[in-house]
């Protein structure tokens, strides 16, 4: 019993010396229990918990990026310990439904953005270049689309914790497109790669 008290009072005292001195600690696990990493920067913020798992896509809007039936590796908590980038493949909540959309980050807080329109669709300007997918094809939104309109006209500079989010179908998808900006805690995770090839 004296033994096991020793051990861990040296485990907290280890940890609470990491915490003090405000070192990163990274903590590999092995992927039997889904845990990635343990991210603890300070006392004061909270352990970041990152695991690794796996998700089967079931739609079509992220042709011809993502496969509809491929399985993909998600981080999930993967952007409260890192920020989102642009291009980040992500894991976003959408409310109502109970499965998970997979999108790509194309803006972030501070990215200027804008629309022009031509020939009955909207493209998208994201700091002075336009949108296009992973095959390099722009995305072309209907014209009788009145969510982006609305979003460019009241936020010009994405604000702070806000995503345009889009699927890699070029002619649009359930996302940014027909719901807005979203917001950071929404996103549940970044995919990372597939499983399938």
């Amino acid at each position: 019993m004296r033994g096991n008290t020793v051990c861990i009072l040296l485990a907290v005292l280890i940890a609470f010396e990491i915490s003090i001195a405000g070192y990163l600690f990274l903590a590999v696990s092995s992927p039997s229990n889904g845990v990635l990493s343990v991210k603890e920067e300070n006392a004061a913020s909270p352990p970041c918990i990152v695991k690794s798992g796996k998700v089967t896509v079931g739609g079509t809007s992220m042709l011809p990026l993502v496969k509809p039936g491929e399985t993909v590796t998600a981080l999930f908590g993967y952007h409260a310990c890192h920020p989102v980038e642009r291009d980040d493949v992500v894991l976003y909540h959408y409310a109502g439904d109970k499965n998970p959309l997979i999108k790509s980050v194309k803006a972030v807080p501070g990215d200027r953005w804008s629309l022009e329109e031509r020939d009955g669709y909207f493209l998208i300007f994201v700091n002075g270049k336009v949108l296009e997918n992973s095959a390099g094809e722009e995305y072309e939104i209907p014209d009788t689309n009145r969510i982006l309109p609305l979003y460019v006209k009241d936020y010009p500079v994405i604000p702070q914790n806000a995503y345009l989010i889009l699927g890699d179908n070029p002619e649009g998808s359930l996302d940014s497109s027909r719901f807005g900006l979203i917001g950071g805690e929404d996103l549940l995770g970044k995919v990372i790669g597939t499983l399938d090839h």
